[in-house]
């Protein structure tokens, strides 16, 4: 008998071994039935031990072995080796849903909301078809969107709802609303002046958007009636606070209408931003070069990965123990809600390298990349507000009766103006007013319709964006808003949508082809 016939071959090895592997794999299986998780654990343990000395690339079934163990972490409550193993299971394969699952369920139960949605949206999308995956996707989105909104909308007569995979969420009426009543007023997560060299004289905050007209700016007839109104309301030329760090700059130094708005400026980006009149600053150069194009989303988007910074730094501090994974992912939650992809913009680079000198090295290029600017700018294309705050003198003659307004209209001097419409839509009222930008969480969970029944608008002399109804509007009704003008043609809404905000519009407006 020779030797080779005695002794195993490699492969026979390999089979023997393997199968010390599935039985320590089986053995796991059977704990995890009986709940005895801590012999669970072991058995799982000793089947990925074993195939470690094997040499055997972990991938085949080291996935699963990782997966089955963080189900027993989790049984346990052991929330970060569960998400630990979750994670080496999809690192394993990417492709395997149920590390994902796993994954989503140690994410929520560590209170790490975003990341745990995240997850669950991976599984869906490798397993569209799948009802479970379909049905745990659907769980904790309405879960994640309770949680995130509820506070927002705690003191209006709506609330943020999940609807479905296909649709999301939205938003919708705790009450019955008449045609032309403010459903609900919002101010924005973060909003920025337009930059326009026309309206360069007017004073503005630079947190509120709140605009200032001088006395000495007032025509007659309305002398009289204003200074009444200046005074009642405390404006003067010595209302404005200015950052005591910029306050020389004349180009980027920041004025603000109340401390209050200065003290939250400072706490949420303009720490960070501000030049502290140093006259080589490069946001000096990169504003120079958006007035000259008149481009405001590279000086917007520079504002917000400067918040994103600042709340890296804020959570930090607060609680030094957090993976930086998970501060990162908390930092950006507020504007990862906006749907976006990449868009590329002017002066992208430029914004980037203005925000990485100013930080001063490379630990914030998590947050600080042309991959977070390029999804930014896709989200201000599509989901942000603009923003037309009127003046004072418009809710000075809007707090008039009917007759007051036309009163002071007859006493103008432009005999063409014959009412007070008339009178806000003419120039000299338009040139009051400045335009803006913003970010707004509620407003953007509005979904689209054709046949829209309310409007947005802005109503008040700051950054809030007022939602109006414009028709009656049942309690339970979904609220919805036209993304794009609803009055042109069937095929020429669905190319604009598709375009823009890639979906197909199947409203009632559309479904008939009106």
């Amino acid at each position: 008998m020779t030797l080779d016939r005695v002794l195993p071959t490699k492969s026979q090895l390999r089979e023997l071994e393997m199968e010390v592997v599935t039985k320590h794999k089986e053995q796991g299986n059977e704990f995890i039935k009986q709940q005895n998780y801590d012999q669970a654990i072991q058995a799982y343990t000793d089947a990925i031990t074993a195939l470690s000395e094997l040499g055997i690339p972990a991938e085949n079934p080291g996935h699963l072995l990782y997966s089955n163990r963080s189900l027993a972490y989790f049984k346990k409550q052991l929330w970060r080796e569960s998400l630990k193993d979750a994670k080496t299971s999809v690192e394993l394969s990417p492709i395997w849903v149920k590390g994902w699952i796993r994954a989503g369920e140690a994410y929520w139960a560590l209170e790490r909301y975003k990341e745990s949605v995240n997850a669950f949206s991976k599984a869906l999308e490798l397993e569209p078809e799948n009802e479970n995956v379909i049905s745990l996707y659907a769980k904790y989105n309405k879960l994640y969107i309770e949680r995130y909104f509820k506070p927002l909308t705690r003191n209006m007569d709506i609330e943020v709802r999940y609807i479905n995979r296909v649709r999301g969420r939205g938003v919708f009426a705790l009450r019955d609303f008449f045609e032309k009543e403010i459903v609900y007023l919002e101010r924005p997560l973060l909003s920025i002046r337009n930059v326009d060299m026309s309206k360069e004289a007017i004073q503005t905050c630079a947190y509120t958007l709140k605009s200032i007209i001088p006395p000495e700016d007032w025509q007659a007839p309305w002398d009289d009636a204003v200074k009444s109104y200046m005074e009642k309301h405390n404006i003067s030329k010595d209302t404005w606070k200015y950052c005591p760090h910029c306050k020389d700059d004349a180009l980027c130094g920041e004025k603000y209408f109340s401390e209050q708005a200065q003290n939250k400026a400072w706490e949420e980006y303009h720490q960070i931003l501000c030049t502290k009149n140093n006259p080589d600053h490069p946001i000096i150069s990169l504003t120079l070069k958006c007035r000259a194009m008149e481009k405001t989303n590279p000086l917007f988007i520079l504002r917000i990965m400067a918040t994103m910074v600042q709340r890296v730094k804020d959570f930090t501090a607060a609680d030094p123990s957090k993976e930086r994974q998970q501060v990162v992912a908390e930092a950006m939650e507020p504007f990862s809600m906006f749907i976006s992809n990449q868009e590329p913009g002017p002066l992208e680079e430029e914004a980037v390298e203005c925000l990485r000198w100013i930080v001063g090295d490379n630990s914030f290029d998590d947050v600080v990349n042309l991959h977070t600017y390029r999804e930014l700018n896709g989200a201000i294309l599509r989901n942000a507000q603009e923003l037309f705050p009127v003046s004072d003198l418009h809710v000075y003659l809007n707090s008039l009766a009917p007759s007051r307004q036309q009163e002071f209209v007859d006493r103008w001097p432009e005999t063409e103006i014959k009412s007070p419409l008339d009178f806000v839509e003419s120039k000299y009222m338009t040139d009051k007013c400045i335009k803006g930008t913003g970010m707004f969480l509620i407003a953007n969970s509005t979904n689209h319709s054709c046949s829209p029944n309310v409007a947005s608008t802005s109503s008040t002399n700051n950054y809030h964006v007022t939602m109006i109804a414009k028709k009656n509007i049942k309690k339970g009704e979904e609220l919805t808003i036209s993304y794009i003008n609803e009055q042109m043609s069937f095929s020429d809404r669905q190319e604009k949508l598709k375009q823009m905000y890639l979906f197909e519009c199947k409203c009632e407006k559309c479904k008939y082809r009106w």
